[in-house]
């Protein structure tokens, strides 16, 4: 087997196992197992399993982020949200959030254990955030905010973003409707778009 081939299997089999069962369940023999590599193997790609779970949420990052990325020509800023956030809503409908959300999982079991990890995860949910967040503050300038409200506002904004997808995730794994991701990106794009309209 190649040597990226094996990698990449071992970073599969371990997203597909800590979506399943979580992080401390995805044991090094477990992952070695689903993926159809020998411990030698892993240990030539990944010092520890702690180094597994940072090449992991790079990988799972990369992914999302290429989901929710889009190419915007507009100049109109108002225009570039909406579009932004119309593809958040295919993405919502699509199937890569049905499964559940690998960095959110890992928050959840390591946020008090692991700070490398935590903080790798904290800037991975800013980075998502980080485009949408730009896209809000042109917007709202636009409307007439301040500089200093619109930066405010704009992060506030792009952190309630985070707060409706992960929160439809959770409520999509726990009553196995995935409609309830579509119906929170659906709820936040009205929201901002009645926040952006609001008089100052």
């Amino acid at each position: 087997m190649p040597r990226g081939h094996a990698r990449q299997q071992l970073l599969d089999a371990a997203e597909e196992l800590v979506l399943a069962h979580g992080l401390s369940a995805a044991t090094v023999d477990e992952i070695c197992r689903r993926a159809g590599v020998t411990k030698g193997a892993f240990y030539h790609h990944f010092p520890s399993k702690g180094a597994l779970a940072l090449a992991l949420l790079d990988h799972y990052f990369e992914q999302i982020a290429a989901a929710f990325t889009i190419e915007v020509d507009s100049p109109d800023p108002r225009e570039r949200l909406d579009e932004m956030l119309e593809r958040a809503e295919e993405v919502a409908a699509g199937p890569e959030l049905r499964r559940g959300c690998v960095m959110a999982v890992m928050a959840l079991e390591v946020s008090d254990s692991d700070d490398r990890l935590q903080l790798a995860i904290a800037d991975r949910f800013d980075q998502l955030g980080f485009g949408l967040e730009t896209t809000l503050r042109h917007a709202l300038r636009g409307e007439g905010r301040s500089v200093k409200a619109a930066r405010a506002e704009a992060g506030f904004l792009a952190r309630q973003f985070l707060v409706c997808l992960e929160g439809g995730i959770t409520l999509s794994k726990a009553h196995r409707d995935p409609e309830r991701i579509v119906e929170a990106v659906r709820f936040y794009r009205a929201s901002v778009t009645a926040q952006l309209d609001r008089k100052t």
